[in-house]
């Protein structure tokens, strides 16, 4: 029971985090694919879409079990349409 109360205090804790990190990426919307690889670097991977479009994937090493996957979704101009994340580690 104790370990329960532990882990949803940490989860509660961490929500805000979350959120803060939904409006970082809200804020890369509409914005140039090269605007994102100058502020986070070279992206892990980058997948090609039909119709022109990539994903841009970003990684955070795996430490005991935190990760954070992000990908954005870029048209074929080169702006930015959609993000998602995937991980227990994606936050500010």
């Amino acid at each position: 029971m104790r370990n329960l109360l532990v882990f949803l205090a940490l989860f509660v804790a961490g929500c805000p985090s979350f959120e803060r990190y939904e409006h970082r990426l809200d804020g890369w919307r509409g914005r140039g694919a090269h605007q994102l690889v100058s502020v986070w670097g070279s992206p892990d991977a980058v997948m090609a879409l039909k119709g022109g479009g990539r994903v841009f994937e970003y990684k955070t090493p795996v430490i005991v079990g935190m990760f954070c996957e992000t990908r954005f979704t870029v048209d074929r101009k080169g702006f930015i349409q959609k993000w998602w994340y995937y991980g227990n580690d994606c936050r500010l």
